[in-house]
């Protein structure tokens, strides 16, 4: 009997502490179940242990030995391993150990009973922190798969953002599509025509290419719209594709917590939910992938298909179908006009049997002699617009300009394929360095192009044999189209051709850079012309000039007199004209060409700031020339952005009162300067010079010397300056001392003999005395001279009013 006990506990902890054994017991109970396997049994059944346990000892009873059978470790079929068994039974009483004869009572003492039971205590603690762990772990993981659950929301979200997005960028693309079928139509019309063309030459190997081409694009063609049909289904199914061709599907959502149990959380329902939107996901996979084995078999129909066009073309020419060859004559016959045109080059250009080693080694290594002279570059314009295919590419545009990449894609390319050379190498026989760098816009229309240059090239009287460097002309145009023909061609391509930087060492051997502007397009909104300016910049003695169109000039004064009649500030009239740009606007066609030309600027003083300053000046310089009506305010607003003083003072003029020297007389000298710095240091040389005679022209008047006078306004001294401390006009002061004939002068340069206050002859409005010039003359004695002044016409009525 144990004490604080129950039955079943007792019963379990009877072998170790009711009955504890010594070393000759167990070896005892050992040698009984080693006979036990001797006997051939590896293990017990309980009706075999109940009698191997009662032969050890008989005092044990039935209920005892069911409770210490049910504690022990069973194999699958119920029953125990003999020697688990015997380690059980022994767990306290191990081999080896000794036992006092005196402890072999059949009580246990009262406090080995505390011992065990604190140690109970100690195990059960245990087992239920271990326990509270596992249900802490449990909730973690559960809010861990609801965080999940909100992040596959939003990725969810974000997914159908993209989606709306592809959608949007499909129907753009559907507009493209339409106009990319009219020039495939275009261009098959052409192939239709070579074939013409090649049979007539008898270039078989090519008849043949362009045949099996017409025919595999014809066959092609009829099965495009079962193709797109299926391919817009696949689209339908975008919620799939998109989710499982995106980065978020990479990361495969948690399994569920299959080792909760139930109850706990509701996690039956996020499993259930989990669950239906995997299947949901599943079904459009499959559905998906359906639809893609469809367009693939659709495919595969059209090669099919292309196949059997094959061969029956084959039989169509065995049998010398005259009937089909009659009608596809009929239709192309008035394409074929067209073509022979179109490939008729400009005289003097070399054909292919001219073309030299030493040319395509030209063209693949020393850009600066890519050279063309003027004389030339008018040639090929002026050739192809002599060809029937300029007007219908003209009525092809319908209203719109024909640009450089037109006659790019209609004249360039056809004349030079397969050549390997540009246009400049095939037109010339000796290639020499250029004169000028052309910077120019492609978007820009052929006609302007041509115009401005024709007007550049009369006002600075430039002969033909000059030689530019035009990038249309000089790169060699047509290696992609010979790549996709599948032809042979020893030329380079573009990308080979911008590694040679042909613009910087073109810039680097020229003295002279001319920007041509039109109205068709923003000349500084093609980053590749920002860089030639930057470029341009960095040479010492680099003179940048801009030719201009004569539209472009007739826009540029209408919109900036516009503007100032708006109300408008000088400074918001020119932007509004467009003489202000800003070139961190700038784009080109690759990323990667973007980003070496931004690096190139950055690294430059100045940077794009001082790029806008000098496409400023030089369209500014260019205008103040032909704008006679505005060119002054233009020129003095351009001045007012660089900061340039509005006047200077000659302390010593007018007998100590000071002269001043205005800054309008000198604007349109100022703008003549190259670049912004050297106009500065010519500005304040000059102003300071106009100042000093400005100063001895009043006086001169004052002490009465008309003849020290004229010789003062013939070295172009200002009449229009006005004296500081007393401030009169140049007249008021003639007028005062009575001096008639150089009243007459005055008055015959377009000074007023009724202005007083304000300066208004100059249409300054600066403050002057209250008496005019007739005052000053009847107030002082002069009454002939007064009656004379009061008779002349006032200059500022007789002006007509700016448009």
């Amino acid at each position: 009997h144990c004490p604080g006990l129950s039955s079943q506990r007792c019963a379990l902890h009877r072998i170790p502490y009711h009955r504890a054994m010594d070393l000759d017991v167990l070896e005892s109970v050992r040698y009984t179940f080693q006979k036990a396997e001797e006997a051939g049994l590896g293990v017990l059944s309980q009706t075999d242990f109940k009698k191997l346990a009662k032969n050890m000892d008989a005092s044990f009873t039935d209920e005892e030995l069911d409770i210490m059978f049910a504690a022990m470790e069973k194999t699958e079929d119920g029953m125990v391993d003999y020697m688990k068994s015997i380690d059980w039974i022994a767990c306290t009483a191990k081999v080896g150990d000794t036992v006092e004869p005196k402890q072999r009572e059949d009580s246990v003492s009262l406090d080995g009973v505390v011992q065990v039971r604190a140690q109970e205590n100690q195990v059960m603690e245990a087992e239920k922190q271990s326990s509270n762990d596992a249900i802490q772990a449990i909730k973690d993981a559960i809010q861990a798969i609801e965080d999940e659950n909100r992040t596959i929301k939003a990725e969810n979200q974000a997914i159908k953002d993209e989606r709306k997005k592809l959608r949007e960028e499909a129907e753009a693309l559907t507009s493209e599509a339409a106009a990319s079928r009219a020039r495939h139509e275009e261009e098959q019309g052409k192939r239709q025509a070579l074939l013409f063309w090649s049979c007539d030459l008898r270039e078989v190997e090519l008849t043949l290419r362009v045949m099996w081409s017409a025919w595999r694009e014809a066959v092609k063609d009829a099965k495009d719209a079962e193709v797109k049909e299926l391919r817009s289904k696949l689209a339908a199914s975008i919620g799939t594709t998109a989710y499982l061709a995106s980065p978020f599907c990479s990361r495969e959502p948690q399994g569920e917590l299959a080792f909760i149990e139930p109850g706990i959380d509701d996690s039956e329902e996020l499993f259930d939910g989990r669950h239906a939107r995997t299947c949901k996901l599943q079904a459009q996979q499959d559905k998906s992938k359906d639809l893609q084995d469809r367009c693939a078999a659709a495919d595969a129909s059209a090669k099919v298909a292309v196949r059997i066009a094959r061969r029956t073309a084959a039989e169509a020419q065995a049998r010398s179908d005259d009937a089909k060859a009659a009608s596809l004559c009929e239709r192309i016959e008035e394409r074929l006009q067209l073509l022979c045109d179109t490939l008729d080059p400009p005289p003097g250009m070399k054909r292919a049997q001219d073309v030299t080693e030493d040319m395509l080694k030209i063209q693949r290594t020393e850009p600066a002699k890519w050279s063309i002279t003027f004389e030339q570059w008018f040639t090929i314009f002026n050739h192809a617009k002599s060809q029937q295919s300029w007007q219908a590419l003209v009525n092809q545009k319908d209203g719109a300009s024909v640009n450089l990449y037109d006659f790019n894609r209609q004249f360039v390319i056809p004349w030079t394929v397969g050549l390997g050379c540009g246009m400049a190498l095939l037109m010339n026989h000796e290639y020499k360095n250029a004169d000028f760098m052309l910077s120019h816009c492609w978007a820009e229309g052929v006609e302007e192009c041509q115009d401005a240059l024709e007007d550049f090239c009369r006002a600075h009287n430039l002969t033909g044999d000059l030689r530019v460097w035009f990038c249309l002309f000089a790169n060699y145009q047509a290696k992609a189209v010979s790549t996709t023909r599948g032809a042979q061609d020893a030329g380079p391509t573009i990308a080979e051709q911008l590694n040679l930087d042909p613009f910087g060492s073109v810039i680097a051997g020229v003295d002279q850079m001319v920007a041509i502007h039109t109205t068709t397009c923003e000349l500084y909104d093609r980053l590749w012309c920002v860089y030639e300016v930057a470029e341009a910049m960095k040479k010492e003695g680099m003179r940048t000039q801009a030719a201009l169109s004569n539209a472009y000039k007739e826009q540029m004064q209408l919109r900036f007199q516009r503007a100032r009649d708006a109300g408008m500030s000088p400074h918001d009239a020119l932007v509004v004209a467009g003489l202000r740009v800003d070139t961190l606007r700038a784009r080109c066609g690759s990323l990667e060409d973007e980003n070496r030309i931004w690096h190139k600027v950055l690294d430059s003083p100045g940077g794009f700031e001082r790029l806008n300053e000098a496409v400023l000046w030089f369209r500014a310089r260019i205008m103040a020339k032909v704008a006679d009506n505005i060119a002054t305010d233009m020129a003095n607003a351009v001045l007012d952005i660089f900061e340039f003083p509005n006047v200077a003072v000659d302390e010593g003029g007018h007998g100590g009162t000071g002269v001043t020297a205005d800054r309008a007389s000198l604007a349109l000298e100022v703008l003549d300067q190259p670049r912004p710095d050297v106009g500065r240091v010519w500005f304040q040389e000059r102003i300071n010079r106009q100042a000093n005679l400005n100063g001895q022209l009043f006086d001169a008047l004052w002490h009465q010397e008309t003849a020290q006078a004229k010789t003062l306004i013939e070295s172009r001294a200002d009449i229009w300056s006005i004296s500081v401390a007393w401030p009169k006009t140049t007249l008021q002061v003639a007028a005062k001392w009575g001096l008639s004939e150089m009243c007459e002068i005055l008055v015959q340069c377009g000074l007023s003999p009724f202005e007083k206050n304000i300066m208004t002859s100059d249409g300054s409005r600066r403050r002057i005395e209250s008496w005019d010039a007739v005052e000053y003359a009847e107030n002082n004695g002069h009454i002939e001279l007064a009656k004379w002044l009061a008779s002349q016409p006032d200059p500022m009525q007789a002006k007509e009013p700016k448009l």
